[in-house]
């Protein structure tokens, strides 16, 4: 056997022996992305319908809840969005507020059906108060500064919309509502509201745009000759990738939906 035919064959089971190692440290990243915690993205937005004033020149205004003076209205809106890839069942939501804001009405939706998500069964025993009553001082206390839901189905790429007039009674800064849960295997993280790409929230989209850029960059390696041409390809592509990860994510959900009907 000549010098060649050895080196053909070391290279060949070097090749081997990579391809295994690349092979078990992908399954294993696979194994670990499957098994780690879901994160739902959750944003808010906050906007001012009104608010008292007394001016001596131009004029008092003055802003009513239920007959009773607030010196501040505001319309909240707080979305939550499954981005991942699997699909849940009875997930508890909690939305809750500082002490500073009081939660008035609300109304919830999930966005692109005709349902609306309810009371979580316990916070709605809480909240029950018996024909001819009045609620009891701890009541309003828990309903002036939470609500608590169970979303009995939350499919991926879906989004759930909450919707509350809330004031803010010793300060006219915008209130601060948040959203928890402690339903197990996810997490909620907050999204601002400007951080989207074509409407993908950017974690999303970069995600998806790093991957396409390796996939590039790999190409190039392989088909294009000129080192200068490969450069620019991967360049353009890499200031791009969020965009291109956001279009991917987009016709993913399409290729979904035309799936699953």
């Amino acid at each position: 056997m000549d010098s060649s035919t050895l080196d053909f064959l070391d290279n060949k089971l070097a090749v081997l022996l990579i391809s295994a190692i690349f092979g078990s440290l992908l399954t294993a990243l696979v194994t670990k992305l499957h098994n780690k915690t879901s994160v739902f993205l959750y944003s808010t937005n906050v906007e001012r319908i009104g608010q008292s004033s007394n001016n001596p020149i131009f004029g008092q205004v003055n802003i009513t809840w239920q007959n009773n003076a607030v010196r501040n209205l505001y319309l909240a809106t707080v979305r939550v969005e499954n981005t991942t890839t699997r699909d849940f069942e009875n997930v508890t939501l909690k939305v809750y507020t500082g002490q500073d804001t009081i939660l008035l009405n609300e109304g919830t939706s999930i966005v692109g059906t005709p349902y609306i998500i309810q009371w979580s069964a316990p916070f709605a025993q809480q909240m029950n108060v018996p024909v001819g009553q009045v609620p009891t001082q701890i009541q309003l206390d828990i309903y002036n500064h939470s609500r608590e839901y169970t979303v009995l189905v939350f499919n991926r790429a879906q989004k759930l919309e909450f919707t509350y007039l809330c004031t803010k009674p010793s300060a006219d800064d915008f209130p601060g509502i948040f959203v928890s849960t402690l339903f197990r295997g996810a997490r909620l993280k907050y999204q601002s509201q400007t951080s989207h790409v074509l409407g993908v929230p950017v974690q999303v989209a970069l995600a998806r745009g790093a991957i396409i850029t390796i996939l590039v960059v790999l190409a190039c390696g392989y088909y294009v000759s000129s080192v200068w041409i490969a450069i620019a390809i991967a360049t353009s592509v890499g200031l791009f990738a969020q965009i291109f990860g956001a279009i991917v994510y987009k016709t993913e959900r399409q290729l979904r939906h035309l799936i699953s009907g």
